[in-house]
């Protein structure tokens, strides 16, 4: 008698059948069941930035895989002074010396049973070098700068490792009085990176600076241009250095005295422009001159004034009145002044008057100052002068200059 034939279907479902009893027997999960595979913990962070000395300093490590949140932990080695370690993998504070330190790590994650990983790492200290930037500068007129280190025990080297200064700018090292100096030529900003090196130990640091220099001019900013004389002829140059071969110069605020006008440098010859003329009226005059390089834009405006004199004051016939502290003042006197200009911006001279010998004066035209002495024999009136110094001030423009000695004040005016 023949076997009754099983179809395929059953002979699939018998299979299925045996499959899940065995599976059900060894613990493995059941059809449709969702399977959880956790990944394994890694430091993610692979390096850590330098730190500067004396700068806080801040830099995270974090972490993937295993079960969150982590916690972060030194497991060998040392941190630099100044700097720990957060337990969410945050490394800060601020480090107070040079140096580089190796130290491992350890994450461990919230899993049970826990996993953890490693990782070593290096942190490098460098020297804070200083300053921390650069004022600026114009062609021809630079304040020198002193260089510093810190975070080391020095003394420090200092050099340039990239970028270039300023042509006329030099870097000179010496222990103590390292520093930036010279006279730059030419306008623009230029971009360099200097280095510190300490002799005692192997530290160094570098930091990059940008200078930006401008245009110099000359006269400087608030000056007084030379003094100009009603009727008599004028000329003041005004240059803009480290400028191009070719720049344009306006009067942008102010006016000159009548008669004077603002002349543009001949073209290939100079670089400067010129106040020029015969000025027609007396007074001080405000006025601010702007110069522009043509090739490079750069601009620079400078602040000036003039005074112009109806006449060459002081100088010549002037009156001298005196109020004296005690008694009666004395009868005004008429007297000459002899001038000799000196190239410090100095007039001297000597003075004469009807009741005196001559007596010696001096008259600073940057200061408008004026003093000077009685002859020994016989002051005004007669009276003895035992070289009485008299110091005071002047008003150009007024004609007019006034101070004091030990026995009273007194006026020189023009007749």
């Amino acid at each position: 008698m023949e076997r009754p034939q099983i179809s395929d279907r059953w002979r699939r479902v018998g299979a299925l059948a045996a499959a899940l009893v065995t599976g059900l027997l060894l613990g493995a999960p059941s059809a449709g069941a969702v399977v959880s595979t956790v990944k394994p913990l890694k430091i993610r962070t692979e390096t850590v930035k330098p730190a500067t000395a004396t700068v806080p300093y801040a830099q995270s490590l974090t972490a993937v895989g295993g079960t969150a949140p982590y916690t972060f932990t030194v497991e060998s080695g040392s941190l630099p002074e100044g700097i720990s370690l957060s337990p969410s993998g945050e490394l800060s504070g601020t480090p107070n010396a040079a140096g580089a330190s190796t130290f491992s790590v350890l994450a461990t994650d919230s899993s049970s049973p826990a996993q953890s990983a490693t990782k070593t790492y290096t942190l490098t200290v460098q020297l804070d070098v200083g300053p921390k930037s650069l004022r600026k500068a114009n062609a021809w007129s630079y304040s020198q700068t002193l260089l510093s280190a810190t975070g080391g025990t020095g003394p420090y080297n200092f050099s340039v490792v990239s970028g270039a200064l300023p042509e006329g700018v030099e870097l000179f090292s010496e222990p103590g009085n390292d520093k930036l100096s010279g006279s730059p030529y030419r306008a623009g900003t230029y971009t360099f990176t200097i280095a510190a090196a300490d002799t005692a130990s192997a530290a160094t640091g570098t930091r990059t600076y940008k200078l930006h220099v401008g245009l110099g001019m000359s006269p400087h900013e608030g000056r007084e241009v030379p003094t100009a004389t009603v009727g008599q002829s004028y000329g003041e140059a005004i240059c803009a250095s480290g400028a191009s071969a070719s720049s344009t110069y306006v009067l942008s605020e102010g006016t000159l005295p009548e008669g004077l006008t603002l002349a543009p440098p001949v073209p290939e010859v100079e670089n400067c422009a010129k106040i020029t003329g015969t000025p027609e009226q007396a007074g001080k005059f405000n006025f601010t001159i702007t110069a522009t390089d043509d090739v490079s834009g750069m601009s620079r405006s400078v602040k000036l004034y003039v005074l112009v004199w109806s006449v060459g004051f002081p100088g010549g016939a002037v009156t001298l009145e005196e109020t004296p502290r005690e008694g009666l003042p004395p009868e005004a006197e008429n007297i000459s002044l002899t001038t000799k200009h000196e190239a410090n911006g100095i007039i001297s001279g000597t003075m004469f008057g009807g009741n005196f010998s001559s007596g010696k004066w001096s008259y600073n035209t940057v200061t408008h100052a004026v003093r000077f002495k009685w002859p020994e024999t016989t002051g005004p009136e007669g009276e003895p002068g035992a070289n009485l110094l008299y110091t005071g001030t002047c008003e150009p423009v007024a004609e007019k200059c006034t101070g004091e000695n030990s026995r009273g004040s007194f006026t020189l005016k023009r007749f």
